[in-house]
């Protein structure tokens, strides 16, 4: 099936989505860093979707995203954004979106707000490997 990147600070969170996901068929490969990241996406097998927390244990989403945009390998990359920042107000998502600048909007295919449930969150990664 297909594989999936899963970066986030909280080292728990990726290990419990790995076992999720790999039930469901899927190759996980799980990262706390933004360099770690980096060396996933450019040592290892090609990602269909990374769940991207907007933290991360030495930066931030914007931090790797800007390193991706301007790589043409990895500019594509389709980003799942994950954050407890994010609300369903849509002031507060917006103040949080206008910290992406706007090449690096156009990455983030889809939104789920922390703390989700497996089931959202596995209903959006299949929404987004379908389109």
């Amino acid at each position: 099936m297909s594989h999936l990147l899963i970066a986030d600070d909280d080292p728990t969170i990726p290990r419990l989505l790995e076992m999720v996901f790999n039930r469901l068929g899927h190759r996980v490969s799980a990262s706390a860093t933004v360099e770690n990241t980096r060396r996933l996406l450019t040592q290892g097998d090609p990602v269909d979707l990374m769940i991207l927390d907007y933290y991360l244990q030495d930066g931030d989403a914007v931090m790797l995203m800007t390193q991706l945009a301007e790589d043409p390998d990895f500019k594509n990359v389709r980003i799942l954004m994950s954050s407890a920042e994010l609300s369903d107000d849509p002031q507060t998502r917006e103040t949080l979106l206008e910290r992406f600048p706007e090449k690096l909007r156009r990455m983030v295919m889809g939104w789920v707000r922390k703390p989700y449930t497996i089931d959202v969150l596995v209903a959006e990664v299949r929404r987004l490997l379908m389109t």
